[in-house]
Order: C-alpha cells, then structure tokens, then sequence
C-alpha cells in the first residue's frame, strides 16, 4: 500500500541583484532558458544530473521583485531514482559525496 517513492527533484526560488542585468527579456537574455551538461550523455535530458531548466519571471512583471533584483527559478527535473537515497544517513559521508 502507499504511494510508490518517486524520482528525486529540486526547485530554487531565489531574489537575486539584478546589477549589470537587462530588466526585460530578449533575445540574448530569455526570460527560461535550459543548462545541458551532456547533449550526447546516455538518456540525454534526462539523464540524472543533466539538465536545469530556469526561468526569470521578473523579466516579464518587474512587480514580482523590488527595484534593483530579478526574481529567479531553477528546476532540475525527477531524474533521479529515489532508490539512490534510499536509506542514506543525511550526516553520513556518503550522502554528502553523493551531494558534491
């Protein structure tokens, strides 16, 4: 019974200094964009650890973050199976190698 464990993932909502950054999206600075590590890495995107995918909300509504900061997202989807976790201890040594 229960919910099967899924596939590892994160999120990061971060304010960011938005100095030295355009304040709307263009071209050269979309508003989501994808980090690839490994185009040719076996599963391709979605091989564990080989993709994050952002976005930059605030460069569509200002609104979203004060004067001066850009509102910011980062997603790495479930690409990890939970079984590589499993049963770690979060102070142990190996969870923190895994971590690196």
């Amino acid at each position: 019974g229960g919910i099967a464990n899924l596939k590892s993932f994160i999120h990061i909502h971060a304010g960011i200094d938005a100095t030295g950054l355009p304040p709307v999206a263009s071209a050269d600075f979309p508003t989501q964009w994808a980090v690839i590590r490994d185009w040719d890495k076996p599963g391709g995107v979605e091989a564990p650890r080989n993709i994050v995918l952002c976005s930059m909300p605030s460069l569509i509504d200002p609104d979203l973050a004060p004067e001066g900061k850009h509102v910011l997202h980062a997603y790495v989807p479930a690409t990890e199976p939970y079984e590589w976790w499993e049963g770690l201890d979060r102070n142990g040594e190996e969870y923190k190698k895994k971590k690196e």
